[in-house]
């Protein structure tokens, strides 16, 4: 899925790295693609940033793994990519690990097994807090408008 933003020539964006850069010399055109369309130049960036990353890490996992390497399970849909890592010991006993950065300190021996796992649980709490949190407060904001506005 690309996503497409109205830019003049000479004007500068910060794109998806941070850093600022020239849009008409400072990135390969394989990242952006450029169109005019009555004058106004726009620009296409793809966002399979999270896949890229996903198969990175997956990669990384595969090269710098101190269990056996078995196999890498992708996501179905349109763009598949690798969501985790099919690991297995000397004991012969296999685990399933995730294509993050956990996994990664995981496969190079830097966790233990239940470590990774504890620190997934507390991540995907936090997560879901957070959510909840933006949830409520946005919720708590709607009902205050309402309440201002008398109705």
């Amino acid at each position: 899925m690309n996503f497409f933003v109205p830019i003049i020539e000479a004007d500068f964006r910060i794109l998806l790295t941070g850093r600022r850069v020239n849009t008409t010399n400072g990135v390969p055109l394989n990242k952006i693609l450029k169109y005019k369309y009555h004058g106004v130049t726009y620009m296409c960036f793809t966002n399979n940033v999270i896949e890229q990353r996903a198969n990175k890490i997956s990669e990384e996992i595969r090269k710098r793994t101190i269990y056996q390497f078995i196999k890498a399970v992708s996501s179905s849909g349109s763009s598949p990519f690798n969501t985790k890592v099919i690991l297995k010991d000397s004991h012969g006993v296999l685990y399933s690990v995730e294509t993050n950065l956990n996994g990664l300190r995981f496969a190079t021996g830097e966790l233990t097994y239940k470590a990774y796992k504890q620190i997934q649980m507390k991540e995907t709490v936090q997560g879901f807090g957070s959510f909840m949190v933006i949830i409520s407060s946005f919720l708590i904001m709607m009902w205050a408008l309402a309440r201002y506005m008398g109705i």
